[in-house]
């Protein structure tokens, strides 16, 4: 990972953050029962799970959760989800094609890699996605590079992809950001626009077709982020894999939806 220059006379480098993004958690009882609700379909992918936000409370945790998928893998995960042992269900509240769910559960029937990740104050879960197989986690961390790496092997997580992290959600480059910006501050997306492409353009000082080229593909990054984040299950469909999260998708994609495949992977 790249270093600053350090502090003036001290010698001492700055250390900086890295964006990282591992699969693993087979043996997660959430995986399980993803895995086991997908196959109540026969489409593929059926169903997966977002991990929002995890809550330690004295001997339990406490998980907020939201799933998308096939309807009848959806209901299904519920069920799955409601009669785990030792899980206790707070609210659940179902939509269209998903559902968002509150359950406590007991600390020791965590998966290891969870237990093991939440004790380390120099890493936080920024995406914690469920799917058939297994989970893809991205993590933000604040500490020394190779420190960190060993750690989330040592939970028995596999490293897909390290970088740099800027801090920045959706890269854009300076002009599309600047053309993003003053589109949304003069009210180009209202409903009815109250200024035209024409006149916008005139404003920023540019030509009407590189405002629009601009501003195409600042809302495609846009929604792109988005779609990403919010709706995760749409990316687990996607079959021409880009980004590191969605190659992660990519790896794990159905593994033990199709036991047949799972044995030639074990045996080889």
């Amino acid at each position: 990972m790249p270093r600053g220059r350090g502090e003036p006379g001290t010698g001492k480098k700055e250390e900086g953050f890295l964006r990282i993004i591992a699969i693993g958690g087979e043996e997660c009882p959430l995986v399980e029962k993803v895995t086991e609700a997908s196959k109540a379909v026969y489409e593929k992918p059926a169903c997966i799970l977002k991990v929002l936000k995890v809550v330690q409370r004295g001997d339990k945790i406490v998980h907020w959760v939201r799933g998308w998928g096939d309807p009848i893998a959806v209901k299904r995960l519920i069920h799955l989800i409601k009669t785990l042992e030792g899980h206790q269900l707070v609210a659940v509240k179902e939509f269209r094609n998903g559902f968002m769910m509150v359950f406590e559960s007991p600390l020791l029937g965590q998966c290891k890699s969870c237990l093991w990740l939440s004790n380390h104050p120099c890493i936080y879960v920024s995406s914690a996605v469920i799917m058939p197989g297994g989970k893809v986690l991205e993590y933000v961390a604040s500490c020394r590079h190779r420190d960190v790496i060993d750690y989330i092997r040592r939970a028995g997580l596999r490293i897909v992809s390290t970088e740099e992290y800027t801090g920045e959600a959706v890269i854009l480059t300076p002009r599309q950001e600047a053309a993003l910006l003053k589109a949304f501050e003069y009210g180009y997306f209202k409903h009815p626009r109250r200024i035209h492409l024409d006149e916008l353009a005139r404003e920023l000082d540019v030509a009407p077709s590189t405002l629009a080229s601009l501003l195409s593909r600042a809302i495609e990054k846009v929604v792109n982020y988005f779609v990403l984040k919010e709706h995760p299950f749409v990316f687990f469909c996607v079959e021409s894999m880009k980004s590191p999260l969605e190659r992660c998708i990519e790896l794990i994609k159905y593994r033990g939806v199709e036991p047949e495949e799972a044995e030639e992977e074990s045996e080889a």
